[in-house]
């Protein structure tokens, strides 16, 4: 009897032990205690090293994360902070992108937090001070971030103490150094390197950039059998390449870009989970083997060497990168196969001949194609219209013979249609009844073509993306990344090669910065042979920043309403055969710094306004008639017609001078009329005689 109350007991228990729980836990809440206040001192002490400066962060959308931080509050609770959800002891910082600017001290306070785990402060201006040796005291950190940090001088030894690391970024990350950040501020020495691999066994990431290494890798290297993603990125490497790190049985990403004294060849490829080689601007050499098509996963082929066919069976393929290879030869047919997976094709910079392949699929997934500076022959091939995702297409510099590819105009993402130099010839115009819209094309480069025929003033108007200013209303996405290492707010990410060159200013300029790239509007259809008259509709792309018509046969005058273009900053007009005047609305074009009318059938004065005064006399010989202070021959006035908008100043002053004339105005006639008031009043005589005079 005892046994079965006994069960009954436990089963109610059983039954009511969590009703009991949740309601203990609503009624009676855990308070969870603060974070130690050493921890919190510490902390405060930190955030009052440094001041916040917007400048000391790149990333556009950062923000002071210690700004929150005060005395009366949990630093538990503070943003960037995590603590243990048992100790309560800070266990992780996360300050990147918060705009800190100062000096690291060598004994700084955060030394204390002796329970970090892991210390991210990517992305801030530590003003060229040295990495604390007592880094090397904070023995729990797993994962440690010093990119884009402004440190300065030699990475302390001491860092080869940090046994527990998993991962480690220490340097300037490529997508900073595209900025303009490309000096090597940071050393290692090699003793260090071998110190660190020896003791920190279980890394599975280890980066540097611009770090000055200077040496050859160890061997040992084969021995971070844990290595997920490995980067040496411009760290001054020679020597050979340890062969056995192709083959680390966990290795995702290789990038070993700009360290041309570094040498190397391709292993035999086992199965693996390689997904990413990137080896651009280094020694290695030699042929890739067959036994490439075995990794399965592969993204990103970015390596010097030849084009072997077997790269044809890597159906992951998202990336393929042979540029600048001086590779000879005709492009592999097969190359075209890739249609679910290969989105940047950039063979570029090579002497690759033969025709362009036409095996281009139903649903590709190409984004950008450069065949730039080949030595390629034939038609463009028309399954390009499969591209329907293509958003960059150069074959500029190569020996193509084919008409305007109107065909490409209803290609939704199109928004860079590079053709110069080539043998490009016929009218620039639709065919028959078809459309061309290019709804997003906002750079086009026809130069250096053969191209006839009247101004394409049709299709010009159909260029709905160059006639807005706002270039986010261009739908961009975000920059293309080659590589998204990982989820820990890593930098090394490289950003997609855009590389564009054309004839900017009267020079011919190369664009790789991709805030510059998504920036510009452009159309360059100079050196053909395009004859008939500018038309007023091109005032309507208000968007434009570079405009070339130059060493054309064009005729009539310049279009007027060329003064719309609010936006442009670079007109080249010159060796054409235009007439007339320089209309006075070009005045208004505050943004101009290059102008060239020269070798025009041009007369008359010079539009006079600051932006106007800067151009050189050498924008506008050529034409006999043209008169103006930049040239020997002078106006009649000795000035030309001033169009240019007055200043806050000379409003006020023609404001008084407009005043002064109407009182006196006003008392001019106001005393007329009174005097012959008077006059007629006292003196009848001398008015009436004054009457008989008028």
């Amino acid at each position: 009897m005892v046994f079965v109350c006994s069960r009954v007991l436990l089963v109610q228990f059983l039954f009511l032990y969590p009703l009991l729980s949740f309601t203990f836990t609503i009624c009676f809440p855990l308070i969870r205690p603060k974070c130690h206040e050493y921890e919190s001192h510490a902390l405060l002490q930190f955030k009052d090293g440094f001041h916040i400066d917007k400048s000391a962060s790149l990333y556009p959308l950062s923000y002071p994360k210690t700004a929150s931080w005060n005395s009366t509050t949990d630093c538990c609770s503070w943003d960037g902070i995590q603590c243990d959800d048992h100790t309560n002891q800070v266990i992780q910082i996360d300050l990147s992108s918060s705009q800190l600017y100062g000096t690291m001290d060598a004994n700084s306070s955060l030394f204390r937090l002796v329970h970090l785990r892991k210390l991210n402060l990517l992305d801030n201006d530590f003003n060229n001070s040295q990495i604390p040796s007592r880094i090397g005291e904070l023995s729990q950190l797993e994962y440690l971030i010093l990119v884009d940090t402004n440190f300065f001088g030699e990475i302390p030894p001491q860092i080869s103490q940090l046994s527990k690391l998993l991962f480690l970024e220490l340097g300037v990350s490529a997508s900073a150094s595209s900025t303009g950040m490309e000096v090597s501020q940071l050393n290692l020495k090699l003793s260090t390197l071998k110190s660190l691999i020896q003791n920190s066994t279980k890394l599975e990431t280890l980066g540097f950039g611009l770090v000055t290494i200077a040496s050859t890798l160890p061997d040992t290297l084969t021995n971070l059998t844990s290595l997920k993603h490995l980067v040496f990125y411009k760290c001054e490497l020679h020597g050979e390449f340890p062969l056995g790190v192709f083959n680390l049985p966990n290795l995702n990403y290789l990038d070993l870009v700009y360290n041309p004294n570094l040498n190397g060849r391709f292993p035999e490829f086992q199965s693996s989970s390689l997904k990413e080689i990137i080896l651009d601007y280094t020694g290695f050499n030699g042929t890739l083997p067959v036994s490439i098509g075995k990794l399965s996963s592969l993204n990103v082929l970015s390596i010097p060497g030849t084009i072997h066919p077997s790269i044809c069976n890597l159906k992951s393929l998202v990336v393929l990168d042979f540029s600048l290879n001086n590779l000879s030869g005709n492009v592999p047919s097969c190359l075209g196969n890739f249609s679910q997976s290969l989105e940047y094709l950039m063979l570029n910079g090579n002497k690759l001949s033969g025709l362009i392949p036409q095996t281009l699929k139903i649903g590709n997934a190409l984004q950008q194609i450069d065949l730039s500076n080949n030595n390629l022959q034939g038609q463009l091939p028309r399954e390009l219209v499969n591209s329907i995702r293509l958003e960059y297409f150069d074959v500029s510099h190569n020996n193509i013979c084919d008409s305007f590819p109107f065909w490409l105009g209803d290609l939704p993402e199109l928004k860079v249609l590079a053709l110069s130099n080539n043998q490009f010839h016929g009218d620039i115009r639709c065919s028959g009844n078809m459309t061309c819209t290019f709804p997003k094309l906002h750079i086009i480069d026809l130069s250096h073509n053969e191209f006839s025929g009247s101004f394409p003033s049709e299709i010009i108007q159909s260029w709905k993306a160059m006639k807005t200013s706002n270039t986010s209303q261009l739908q961009y996405d975000q920059n293309p990344k080659v590589v998204k290492i990982n989820n820990q707010g890593m930098m090394f990410n490289r950003d997609m090669q855009y590389s564009f060159m054309m004839s900017n200013k009267g020079m011919l300029m190369v664009y790789e910065n991709l805030q510059e790239f998504y920036s510009m509007i452009a159309i360059d259809i100079s050196s053909n042979k395009i004859s008939g008259v500018i038309p007023q509709v091109i005032g309507d792309l208000n968007g434009l920043i570079l405009l070339n018509l130059s060493n054309n046969i064009l005729n009539g005058s310049i279009p007027s309403s060329l003064g719309k273009l609010s936006n442009l900053e670079a007109l080249d007009l010159s060796f054409n055969h235009l007439s007339g005047k320089l209309p006075q609305q070009l005045a208004q074009l505050t943004f101009l710094e290059f102008f060239n009318v020269s070798f025009n059938n041009l007369s008359g004065p010079i539009p006079q306004n600051k932006q106007f005064a800067t151009f050189q006399d050498n924008s506008f010989e050529g034409n006999q008639g043209l008169c103006g202070d930049q040239l020997l021959k002078k106006c009649i006035d000795h000035r030309g017609p001033s169009f240019s908008p007055p200043s806050d100043g000379d409003n006020d002053s023609e404001s008084l001078v407009e005043l002064y004339w109407i009182v006196i105005l006003i008392g001019y006639v106001g005393g007329l009329v009174a005097g012959l008031a008077l006059g007629s009043t006292f003196y009848p005589d001398v008015v009436g005689c004054l009457k008989r005079f008028f």
